[in-house]
């Protein structure tokens, strides 16, 4: 039996506050790499990789049109506001983590030269926090935009998780944003290693590279779901929903499973939801035991896999 990841390679981000480190020196890096390019995926393709219900909804670009998976019950910002927040935040704020960020892309990074390049939304496996939670209890369990941000060479260079519920950020005349005195969960700053910005992975890649080696189509939209509560937004991962069931091998195990939604991480990982959910996580940061529920059937736990064929 052969098993197959999506993607060989895989990369890890840190978060960093945005407002506590000071303006370090500039430094060397010496050669740096030039990043491979993303994969670009055609809309012959793309449509030979989902089912004719699907294919209706690719926009004029070639790209998903995705919608929001489900209604919530509070006010969200959208995701143009969500792009502009992020590009504000990393000019207004990347010079105090600019370390911190050149320190994990490999190279110097021009924050006044970036550009929007994509914003997902990334649905929350969370039910709304107690309305007498500190707001940025709120906007952690709730759902978020990620948005990517590339340099002057089209390199996937940041991801900024927006939390959508920021709508008491507001964005200045001057193009800087004003965060709310009770802050907190309202975004974050991540760069993308350079020998690794080709791995971002796309809805659009992550549904082509599934049929590739499954000969599957997706039967619904992707969907970008948030990780379980503690864990990195960059977490997020892709659920594809398949027109029929997909062999994986659970790592670690000698166990085969045949299931019909796959999740792919951002960075390539595979994964499937664990046959047994709980039901409710801690509340973070709350001040008192309270649990956030979970809201099913969105999985929180999952188990690690590879294709097998």
């Amino acid at each position: 039996m052969r098993t197959v990841s999506l993607r060989s390679c895989r990369w890890t981000s840190l978060a960093f506050a945005v407002v506590v480190v000071s303006l370090p020196a500039c430094r060397d890096f010496g050669t740096v790499p030039s990043p491979a390019p993303q994969r670009m995926v055609s809309r012959k393709l793309l449509e030979a990789s989902v089912t004719p219900v699907v294919a209706r909804s690719l926009g004029a670009d070639g790209k998903f049109r995705i919608t929001p998976m489900n209604a919530e019950p509070y006010a969200q910002i959208t995701g143009d506001l969500a792009g502009a927040i992020a590009l504000a935040a990393a000019r207004q704020f990347g010079p105090f983590v600019r370390e911190h960020l050149e320190h994990d892309r490999g190279a110097p990074i021009d924050l006044n030269g970036l550009r929007l390049d994509a914003v997902y939304y990334a649905t929350t496996p969370y039910e709304p926090a107690p309305e007498d939670a500190h707001p940025s209890t709120q906007k952690y369990y709730g759902p978020y935009y990620l948005v990517v941000l590339v340099d002057a060479a089209n390199s996937p260079t940041l991801i900024v998780p927006v939390s959508a519920r920021n709508t008491d950020v507001v964005l200045m005349p001057d193009g800087k944003i004003r965060l709310p005195a009770k802050g907190g969960s309202a975004l974050w700053l991540y760069s993308i290693p350079v020998r690794l910005a080709a791995t971002v992975v796309t809805p659009e890649t992550a549904v082509v590279e599934m049929n590739e080696h499954t000969g599957r189509h997706a039967a619904e939209l992707p969907q970008l779901i948030l990780p379980v509560a503690g864990n990195s937004k960059l977490l997020a991962r892709w659920r594809l929903k398949m027109d029929s069931p997909v062999s994986v091998s659970v790592r670690g195990s000698n166990k085969v499973r045949q299931v019909d939604e796959v999740y792919v991480g951002m960075h390539g990982d595979i994964s499937v939801p664990e046959e047994s959910q709980p039901e409710a996580s801690p509340l973070q940061g709350y001040g008192r035991p309270r649990s956030a529920v979970r809201k099913a059937p969105i999985p929180v736990i999952f188990q690690a896999v590879d294709l097998t064929s």
